[in-house]
């Protein structure tokens, strides 16, 4: 069995980290102060690190037959999560995205280059797949998400998603975690607290919103916490959310408190901005401790 099946969105990331974007109207070039290619995407990133904290996990999804889905697949190989059940897609192109982190922030911009992998339909040792894990991670939506939430729920499996459910997704999802920008999107207000009171409205079981350098806010149970941020020397935040996430998820099977999981899962995202891209960074579980005794943490102490 599986600690957590993950579906959704993943790509290779071309880091760049540079001072300044150059101008095209002034035809100036920029120095890249760092580059390095690794393997992205929310629902994958997220995976990699409950693998790297010691989950046992595996992807369910597509690559195309190109250099792309090579690094993909080697990637996920590196990490140790299972790939048994990923679609080679003759002729198709993988998805690749171009980042660009501003090195005196750690702040980032994406260039998305076109992929044209068409969508996953499920079969039945897909299904199977499904319902062998404790846990399904999602982002995104469309016809295969839709139905893996629904394996996953006629099988008593936890849903946790990448953002927030939407449309068919309602209902299904007992998990969701969405950026600060995604909750003021859905909710219309700027303050995350009054967001995460709206988006509780929901029916999710879990919910709440990463805030940055801010930390975070959840709610479960009519209960609201709050969890600072890590202060820690940034070099980028790419991916910041996606460990997180998986950060999270690892607590959660472990049947954590809320408020263990969350300083948790921060300790995690913190680490990992201390180095390029979105999974260098990434601890191990040992490595997420001794960062957390030096903080005097009331949890792992």
């Amino acid at each position: 069995m599986f600690d957590c099946i993950g579906m959704g969105f993943h790509c290779v990331d071309l880091l760049m980290r540079i001072t300044e974007v150059p101008s095209f109207r002034e035809h100036r070039s920029t120095r890249v102060l760092n580059f390095d290619m690794q393997g992205g995407g929310p629902v994958s990133t997220g995976l990699v690190t409950m693998a790297r904290l010691g989950a046992k996990v595996g992807y369910l999804g597509k690559v195309g037959d190109d250099y792309w889905g090579d690094f993909i697949i080697k990637e996920y190989r590196k990490y140790g999560v299972d790939i048994s059940q990923l679609v080679v897609e003759k002729g198709k192109t993988s998805p690749c995205v171009v980042v660009l982190v501003e090195a005196t922030t750690g702040e980032r911009v994406f260039l998305v280059l076109p992929s044209n992998l068409p969508s996953l339909r499920l079969n039945r040792t897909h299904k199977k797949y499904i319902a062998s894990s404790k846990l399904l991670f999602l982002a995104g939506w469309g016809r295969s998400i839709v139905e893996a939430a629904k394996i996953a729920k006629s099988n008593g499996i936890p849903v946790f998603i990448d953002g927030l459910a939407t449309g068919e997704l309602k209902g299904l999802v007992d998990i969701a975690i969405c950026s600060e920008e995604y909750a003021y999107a859905a909710t219309h207000t700027r303050d995350p607290i009054e967001a995460l009171k709206k988006l509780s409205m929901d029916g999710y079981k879990i919910v709440g919103v990463t805030l940055g350098s801010k930390g975070s806010v959840f709610e479960i149970d009519g209960k609201m916490f709050r969890q600072d941020a890590f202060k820690v020397k940034v070099i980028d935040t790419t991916g910041a959310g996606d460990v997180f996430h998986g950060a999270f998820g690892f607590g959660f099977l472990q049947g954590w408190d809320i408020e263990k999981t969350i300083e948790f899962a921060s300790a995690v995202s913190a680490l990992k901005c201390t180095k390029l891209g979105g999974r260098a960074g990434i601890p191990t579980f040992d490595e997420t401790l001794d960062f957390l005794e030096k903080r005097k943490s009331s949890y792992f102490s």
